[in-house]
């Protein structure tokens, strides 16, 4: 797994290659949570390249956005993310963040 970040003056657009899944999902939650340190601009989070989230990826998932939120996070979206990923998170609390 692979976790690349783009930043300009509005927002980070951090993408995400390989699935994020129990041998992964502690060092994509470190990453991110690492990426996003101090930051104050929006976040993208891009799952173009991701085909499988299982229980503890979501669980990082929702890590992340708790850490975000404590921050005062101006604005989160998931993108890209294929209709299986897009199925899951609309069974979690993600659903308003799909963009």
């Amino acid at each position: 797994m692979e976790v690349i970040f783009e930043k300009n003056d509005k927002k980070i657009i951090i993408k995400v290659e390989g699935d994020i899944i129990i041998d992964t999902s502690s060092y994509f939650k470190d990453r991110i949570l690492e990426i996003v340190k101090d930051n104050k601009l929006d976040i993208e989070l891009d799952l173009k390249n991701v085909e499988y989230i299982d229980s503890t990826g979501i669980g990082a998932m929702l890590v992340i956005l708790k850490n975000l939120e404590k921050g005062n996070l101006k604005f989160f979206k998931i993108v890209n993310c294929s209709s299986k990923i897009s199925d899951l998170i609309k069974l979690t609390t993600f659903k308003n963040l799909l963009g």
